[in-house]
């Protein structure tokens, strides 16, 4: 009797990868539910002084989806985030979008240096120990923290994972918040 091992190799290889991504299929939730489990709560009051000399409060930003991102000079990961940040600001920057960068317990002259040679494109500011209260006590950054147009954080992130990057996980949910189809 010829049961399952007259089945050649790659079709077993097929029949696995079909389940797999089937399963995958089967399990993947829509963007519409990208908030599911995380209840909307009052944002963090904030005033920070740009390193242009602006003044950026979460009553200046109401109205606008704002990406708070906490991070330092000399945090690998923090650096990793870069270039999926500077590609939502882009993407986004014109549409009711803003990420606000936080260099944490860092030096000015180091901060000032990773922008410049980074080219972020959203608002830096300086940010001490009492901010790093106010965001909740921060144990190790990177931190992100999106806040809705009503100044309601809807959702908080903490380290980087190269498998959910910034511009897809924040980007699905700066589309929900936006209200925009892609």
């Amino acid at each position: 009797m010829r049961r399952f091992s007259s089945i050649p190799p790659v079709a077993w290889i097929a029949i696995c990868a079909i389940l797999f991504f089937g399963i995958i299929l089967i399990t993947n939730k829509p963007s519409s539910a990208v908030f599911e489990g995380y209840e909307a709560t009052a944002g963090p009051t904030y005033s920070v002084t740009t390193l242009d000399g602006k003044t950026v409060t979460n009553e200046s930003l109401k109205g606008k989806v704002v990406l708070l991102n906490v991070w330092a000079s000399w945090c690998g990961p923090c650096q990793a985030e870069f270039p999926d940040l500077i590609e939502l600001q882009e993407k986004y920057g014109d549409k009711g979008f803003t990420i606000v960068g936080l260099a944490w317990n860092d030096e000015e002259s180091k901060v000032r240096a990773m922008v410049k040679d980074r080219k972020l494109n959203y608002p830096i500011a300086m940010a001490g120990p009492e901010l790093g209260e106010e965001l909740g006590g921060l144990q190790s950054i990177p931190v992100s923290i999106l806040i809705d147009q009503d100044g309601k954080t809807r959702y908080g992130a903490v380290g980087f994972d190269p498998k959910d990057r910034p511009k897809d996980k924040f980007g699905r949910m700066v589309r929900h918040l936006l209200k925009i189809k892609e």
